[in-house]
Protein backbone atom coordinates (compact mmCIF):
# COMPACT_ATOMS: atom_id res chain seq x y z
CA UNK A 1 0.00 0.00 0.00
CA UNK A 2 1.34 3.47 -0.95
CA UNK A 3 2.28 5.60 2.06
CA UNK A 4 4.01 8.87 2.85
CA UNK A 5 6.24 9.30 5.89
CA UNK A 6 7.05 12.70 7.35
CA UNK A 7 10.69 13.75 7.72
CA UNK A 8 12.48 16.94 8.63
CA UNK A 9 13.88 19.17 5.89
CA UNK A 10 16.17 22.10 6.64
CA UNK A 11 16.52 24.56 3.76
CA UNK A 12 19.88 26.31 3.29
CA UNK A 13 18.98 29.48 1.42
CA UNK A 14 21.14 31.54 -0.91
CA UNK A 15 19.66 35.03 -1.10
CA UNK A 16 20.21 37.01 -4.32
CA UNK A 17 22.12 40.26 -3.95
CA UNK A 18 19.77 43.14 -3.22
CA UNK A 19 16.84 40.92 -2.19
CA UNK A 20 14.64 42.54 0.45
CA UNK A 21 11.92 41.27 2.74
CA UNK A 22 13.24 37.71 2.89
CA UNK A 23 12.98 36.07 6.31
CA UNK A 24 15.06 32.92 6.14
CA UNK A 25 13.96 31.54 9.52
CA UNK A 26 10.34 31.29 8.42
CA UNK A 27 11.28 28.44 6.11
CA UNK A 28 13.33 26.38 8.55
CA UNK A 29 12.03 22.92 9.48
CA UNK A 30 9.76 22.52 6.45
CA UNK A 31 7.60 19.41 6.36
CA UNK A 32 8.90 16.74 4.00
CA UNK A 33 7.46 13.42 2.92
CA UNK A 34 9.11 10.24 1.68
CA UNK A 35 7.00 7.81 -0.34
CA UNK A 36 7.57 4.08 -0.80
CA UNK A 37 9.98 4.75 -3.67
CA UNK A 38 12.00 7.10 -1.45
CA UNK A 39 11.13 10.27 -3.30
CA UNK A 40 11.40 13.28 -1.00
CA UNK A 41 8.76 15.94 -1.56
CA UNK A 42 8.17 19.11 0.41
CA UNK A 43 6.08 22.27 0.30
CA UNK A 44 7.70 25.61 1.02
CA UNK A 45 6.18 27.62 3.86
CA UNK A 46 6.06 30.90 1.94
CA UNK A 47 5.21 32.07 -1.57
CA UNK A 48 8.84 32.80 -2.51
CA UNK A 49 9.79 30.23 -5.22
CA UNK A 50 13.19 28.56 -4.96
CA UNK A 51 15.50 26.41 -7.06
CA UNK A 52 17.14 23.29 -5.62
CA UNK A 53 20.92 23.33 -6.08
CA UNK A 54 21.91 20.38 -3.90
CA UNK A 55 20.99 18.18 -0.94
CA UNK A 56 22.54 15.90 1.64
CA UNK A 57 21.54 13.70 4.54
CA UNK A 58 22.59 14.98 7.96
CA UNK A 59 22.31 14.04 11.61
CA UNK A 60 21.24 16.58 14.21
CA UNK A 61 21.01 16.61 17.98
CA UNK A 62 20.04 13.33 19.69
CA UNK A 63 21.02 11.38 16.56
CA UNK A 64 17.92 12.36 14.56
CA UNK A 65 18.41 12.29 10.78
CA UNK A 66 17.15 14.96 8.41
CA UNK A 67 17.87 16.40 4.96
CA UNK A 68 19.72 19.61 4.22
CA UNK A 69 18.49 21.02 0.92
CA UNK A 70 20.41 23.82 -0.80
CA UNK A 71 18.09 26.26 -2.54
CA UNK A 72 18.36 29.72 -4.07
CA UNK A 73 15.62 32.28 -4.42
CA UNK A 74 14.29 32.88 -7.92
CA UNK A 75 11.82 35.35 -9.36
CA UNK A 76 9.31 32.88 -10.77
CA UNK A 77 8.34 29.23 -10.62
CA UNK A 78 6.44 26.75 -8.46
CA UNK A 79 6.60 26.60 -4.67
CA UNK A 80 6.45 22.80 -4.78
CA UNK A 81 9.74 20.91 -5.04
CA UNK A 82 10.77 17.29 -5.11
CA UNK A 83 13.99 15.28 -5.14
CA UNK A 84 14.65 11.65 -6.03
CA UNK A 85 16.85 10.19 -3.30
CA UNK A 86 18.76 6.92 -3.43
CA UNK A 87 17.07 4.17 -1.45
CA UNK A 88 20.13 3.58 0.73
CA UNK A 89 20.33 7.24 1.72
CA UNK A 90 16.66 7.51 2.62
CA UNK A 91 16.19 4.18 4.33
CA UNK A 92 18.77 4.65 7.07
CA UNK A 93 16.96 6.06 10.12
CA UNK A 94 15.31 8.92 8.27
CA UNK A 95 11.62 8.32 8.95
CA UNK A 96 10.52 10.24 12.05
CA UNK A 97 6.84 10.49 12.96
CA UNK A 98 7.44 13.59 15.12
CA UNK A 99 7.69 16.85 13.21
CA UNK A 100 9.99 19.29 15.01
CA UNK A 101 11.32 22.83 14.92
CA UNK A 102 12.41 25.72 17.09
CA UNK A 103 10.83 29.17 17.08
CA UNK A 104 9.03 30.28 13.92
CA UNK A 105 10.32 33.80 13.29
CA UNK A 106 7.91 35.93 11.27
CA UNK A 107 7.91 39.45 9.90
CA UNK A 108 6.23 42.19 11.89
CA UNK A 109 2.71 42.73 10.61
CA UNK A 110 2.24 39.26 9.14
CA UNK A 111 -1.31 37.96 9.68
CA UNK A 112 -1.06 35.32 12.40
CA UNK A 113 -4.11 33.38 11.23
CA UNK A 114 -2.53 32.92 7.80
CA UNK A 115 0.76 31.78 9.33
CA UNK A 116 -1.03 29.19 11.48
CA UNK A 117 -3.22 28.02 8.61
CA UNK A 118 -0.18 27.56 6.33
CA UNK A 119 1.89 25.93 9.06
CA UNK A 120 -0.74 23.34 10.00
CA UNK A 121 -2.52 23.07 6.64
CA UNK A 122 -5.89 24.09 8.13
CA UNK A 123 -8.56 26.63 7.22
CA UNK A 124 -8.53 30.23 8.41
CA UNK A 125 -11.54 29.75 10.70
CA UNK A 126 -9.78 27.04 12.72
CA UNK A 127 -6.50 28.96 12.67
CA UNK A 128 -8.30 32.03 14.06
CA UNK A 129 -9.66 29.99 16.98
CA UNK A 130 -6.17 28.71 17.79
CA UNK A 131 -4.75 32.23 17.59
CA UNK A 132 -7.39 33.73 19.88
CA UNK A 133 -7.03 30.95 22.47
CA UNK A 134 -3.23 31.26 22.57
CA UNK A 135 -3.20 35.05 22.64
CA UNK A 136 -5.80 34.92 25.42
CA UNK A 137 -3.57 32.52 27.37
CA UNK A 138 -0.54 34.79 26.95
CA UNK A 139 -2.71 37.77 27.93
CA UNK A 140 -5.28 37.72 30.72
CA UNK A 141 -6.66 34.17 30.48
CA UNK A 142 -3.63 32.26 31.79
CA UNK A 143 -4.86 31.77 35.35
CA UNK A 144 -8.45 30.95 34.37
CA UNK A 145 -7.48 28.29 31.83
CA UNK A 146 -5.14 26.61 34.31
CA UNK A 147 -7.73 26.88 37.10
CA UNK A 148 -10.25 25.11 34.89
CA UNK A 149 -7.73 22.37 34.06
CA UNK A 150 -7.12 21.94 37.80
CA UNK A 151 -10.89 21.80 38.40
CA UNK A 152 -10.72 24.94 40.56
CA UNK A 153 -12.60 27.42 38.36
CA UNK A 154 -16.08 28.46 39.50
CA UNK A 155 -18.88 30.02 37.50
CA UNK A 156 -20.08 33.45 38.51
CA UNK A 157 -23.66 34.74 38.11
CA UNK A 158 -24.26 35.73 34.48
CA UNK A 159 -20.92 34.36 33.23
CA UNK A 160 -20.37 30.85 31.90
CA UNK A 161 -16.67 30.93 32.67
CA UNK A 162 -16.23 27.18 32.84
CA UNK A 163 -17.63 26.59 29.37
CA UNK A 164 -15.53 29.36 27.84
CA UNK A 165 -12.21 28.43 29.46
CA UNK A 166 -12.86 24.72 28.88
CA UNK A 167 -13.09 25.47 25.16
CA UNK A 168 -9.99 27.71 25.22
CA UNK A 169 -7.96 25.07 27.05
CA UNK A 170 -9.07 22.37 24.63
CA UNK A 171 -8.11 24.53 21.63
CA UNK A 172 -4.64 25.10 23.09
CA UNK A 173 -4.15 21.38 23.74
CA UNK A 174 -5.30 20.65 20.19
CA UNK A 175 -2.86 23.21 18.81
CA UNK A 176 0.05 21.69 20.76
CA UNK A 177 -0.88 18.19 19.57
CA UNK A 178 -1.04 19.23 15.90
CA UNK A 179 2.01 21.52 15.80
CA UNK A 180 5.72 20.72 15.28
CA UNK A 181 7.25 19.76 18.60
CA UNK A 182 10.06 21.75 20.16
CA UNK A 183 13.61 21.07 19.06
CA UNK A 184 16.49 23.27 20.07
CA UNK A 185 18.15 24.37 23.28
CA UNK A 186 16.85 23.21 26.68
CA UNK A 187 13.64 24.72 28.04
CA UNK A 188 13.20 26.45 31.40
CA UNK A 189 10.18 27.16 33.59
CA UNK A 190 10.38 29.48 36.59
CA UNK A 191 7.94 29.33 39.50
CA UNK A 192 7.73 30.28 43.18
CA UNK A 193 6.79 27.57 45.71
CA UNK A 194 6.16 27.43 49.44
CA UNK A 195 8.35 25.39 51.82
CA UNK A 196 5.96 22.42 51.91
CA UNK A 197 5.96 22.09 48.12
CA UNK A 198 9.72 22.60 47.95
CA UNK A 199 10.37 19.86 50.51
CA UNK A 200 8.47 17.38 48.34
CA UNK A 201 10.76 18.02 45.35
CA UNK A 202 13.24 15.18 45.45
CA UNK A 203 15.14 13.18 42.84
CA UNK A 204 12.73 10.58 41.48
CA UNK A 205 9.61 12.65 42.21
CA UNK A 206 7.11 12.59 39.35
CA UNK A 207 5.80 16.05 38.47
CA UNK A 208 2.53 17.28 37.02
CA UNK A 209 2.67 20.99 36.11
CA UNK A 210 -1.06 21.38 36.85
CA UNK A 211 -2.33 22.12 33.35
CA UNK A 212 -0.79 23.57 30.21
CA UNK A 213 2.51 25.18 31.23
CA UNK A 214 4.74 27.97 29.93
CA UNK A 215 8.44 27.40 29.25
CA UNK A 216 11.17 29.39 27.51
CA UNK A 217 14.52 28.63 25.93
CA UNK A 218 15.79 31.81 27.63
CA UNK A 219 16.74 31.03 31.23
CA UNK A 220 16.59 34.73 32.14
CA UNK A 221 12.85 34.72 31.37
CA UNK A 222 12.40 31.74 33.69
CA UNK A 223 14.47 33.47 36.37
CA UNK A 224 12.21 36.53 36.24
CA UNK A 225 9.17 34.38 37.06
CA UNK A 226 10.98 32.51 39.84
CA UNK A 227 12.69 35.34 41.71
CA UNK A 228 11.23 36.22 45.09
CA UNK A 229 12.91 38.81 47.29
CA UNK A 230 10.42 38.48 50.15
CA UNK A 231 11.89 35.08 51.13
CA UNK A 232 8.48 33.56 51.88
CA UNK A 233 8.75 31.32 48.80
CA UNK A 234 11.52 29.42 47.06
CA UNK A 235 12.67 30.32 43.55
CA UNK A 236 12.52 27.21 41.33
CA UNK A 237 13.70 26.89 37.72
CA UNK A 238 12.84 23.63 35.99
CA UNK A 239 15.11 22.55 33.12
CA UNK A 240 14.19 19.96 30.49
CA UNK A 241 16.54 18.91 27.70
CA UNK A 242 13.97 17.53 25.23
CA UNK A 243 10.23 16.99 24.97
CA UNK A 244 7.58 15.50 22.71
CA UNK A 245 4.80 17.48 24.39
CA UNK A 246 5.58 21.13 23.65
CA UNK A 247 5.57 23.62 20.79
CA UNK A 248 6.75 27.20 20.32
CA UNK A 249 4.11 29.93 20.32
CA UNK A 250 6.53 32.84 19.93
CA UNK A 251 4.99 33.75 16.57
CA UNK A 252 1.50 33.96 18.13
CA UNK A 253 2.11 35.21 21.67
CA UNK A 254 1.24 38.72 22.82
CA UNK A 255 4.77 38.90 24.31
CA UNK A 256 7.19 37.58 21.70
CA UNK A 257 10.23 38.50 23.79
CA UNK A 258 9.49 35.69 26.24
CA UNK A 259 10.31 33.06 23.59
CA UNK A 260 7.41 31.07 24.99
CA UNK A 261 6.99 27.35 24.44
CA UNK A 262 3.73 25.73 25.58
CA UNK A 263 3.78 22.26 27.09
CA UNK A 264 0.69 20.06 27.16
CA UNK A 265 -1.17 19.39 30.40
CA UNK A 266 -0.65 15.68 29.68
CA UNK A 267 3.15 15.99 30.05
CA UNK A 268 4.66 14.33 33.11
CA UNK A 269 8.27 14.65 34.25
CA UNK A 270 10.55 12.99 36.76
CA UNK A 271 13.18 14.94 38.71
CA UNK A 272 16.71 13.85 37.80
CA UNK A 273 18.77 16.51 39.56
CA UNK A 274 18.58 19.42 42.02
CA UNK A 275 21.21 22.13 42.20
CA UNK A 276 21.32 25.19 44.44
CA UNK A 277 22.36 28.35 42.66
CA UNK A 278 22.27 32.13 42.94
CA UNK A 279 20.98 34.77 40.58
CA UNK A 280 20.94 38.52 40.39
CA UNK A 281 18.17 40.87 39.30
CA UNK A 282 18.38 44.66 39.32
CA UNK A 283 21.53 44.46 41.43
CA UNK A 284 19.96 42.20 44.08
CA UNK A 285 21.16 38.64 44.59
CA UNK A 286 18.71 35.84 45.27
CA UNK A 287 18.80 32.11 45.98
CA UNK A 288 17.31 29.66 43.49
CA UNK A 289 17.20 25.94 42.73
CA UNK A 290 17.74 24.51 39.26
CA UNK A 291 15.68 21.32 39.02
CA UNK A 292 16.50 19.09 36.05
CA UNK A 293 13.61 16.96 34.82
CA UNK A 294 13.12 14.29 32.17
CA UNK A 295 9.85 13.72 30.32
CA UNK A 296 8.12 10.43 31.06
CA UNK A 297 6.99 8.42 28.09
CA UNK A 298 3.34 7.45 27.94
Amino acid sequence: MWQKFMVEVILKIKVPKGAKGVFVDTIQDTTGYIDEDFNLEFLLQRDQPMRITGYRKAVGKYGKSYFEVDVELITSGSTKASINIATTAAADNVVDSVRRRGHLIVAEGEVKEKIIASDLNIDIEKATKYKEAIRGYTGNDYEYIREYQQNQLKNYPGFKLKDYYKEQGELIEEYIANSPKWEGSPLYRGIKVDDKTFNNLKIGTVLDQGGVSSWSDNINIANSFAVNFENDRKAIVFRIQSTNKATSIRHISTITGENEVLMSKSAKQVITGIQKSFGELDGEKYEKWIISVKELEE
